[in-house]
């Protein structure tokens, strides 16, 4: 007797296209998402209005302490890109990022990085320089090279990230705060215990 499972995958046909039309409908549920703004810091008021600059970094935090760190749509330099007004003439990452070699399981040899290193400088065709930083205090786990081949194309795109870090956890610190002044809550997931 064959005992072959069979599956009805005309009952999903609807959920893949709504997957593929709307990717982030389905993994926001996956991570947090914060803007980052390196122009506020640990000293800014937090009474006053915080508004954040154009030039905010976006931090998806999953709930397994990794953090993907990439621009905001909102930053000047993608509506820049968006809109024709500049491009990017180069993107750079630190040599000591560069030459990192994280190995195993256990992702030995990882760069601790604090949430204002630099991870990337950008230069743009009229002169304007960004530098991007780590934003979360933690372990260097993999650099999109790939941002260096064609940075006006991926950035823009949803692959567009700079790095992976996995987030330093102290207990007795509060390096893994998310309520300081420089983070933002886009869209939190309550589920998650920090």
């Amino acid at each position: 007797m064959d005992d072959k499972p069979t599956y009805e995958v005309e009952k999903y046909k609807d959920l893949n296209s709504d997957f593929q039309k709307n990717p982030d409908h389905f993994l926001n549920k996956l991570y947090s998402i914060y803007l980052f703004d390196p122009k506020i810091t640990d000293d800014s008021d937090s009474s006053t209005d915080l508004s954040f600059s154009s030039n905010s970094q976006m931090i998806l935090s999953s709930r397994n302490d990794l953090a993907v760190i990439l621009l905001s749509e909102t930053h000047t330099l993608i509506s820049d890109i968006k809109s024709g007004q500049d491009k990017i003439k180069s993107l750079t990452f630190p040599e000591e990022l560069l030459s990192n070699n994280v190995s195993g399981k256990r992702k030995r040899n990882a760069l601790k990085l604090n949430y204002n290193s630099k991870i990337s400088t950008i230069v743009m065709e009229s002169g304007i320089t960004y530098d991007i930083l780590a934003g979360v205090t933690g372990f260097l786990l993999e650099i999109n090279k790939s941002l260096m081949e064609n940075p006006n194309e991926k950035l823009i795109d949803k692959n567009g990230y700079f790095v992976i870090m996995k987030v330093w956890i102290n207990r007795g610190s509060d390096d893994y705060d998310f309520s300081k002044p420089y983070y933002k809550a886009v869209c939190f997931d309550e589920n998650k215990n920090l």
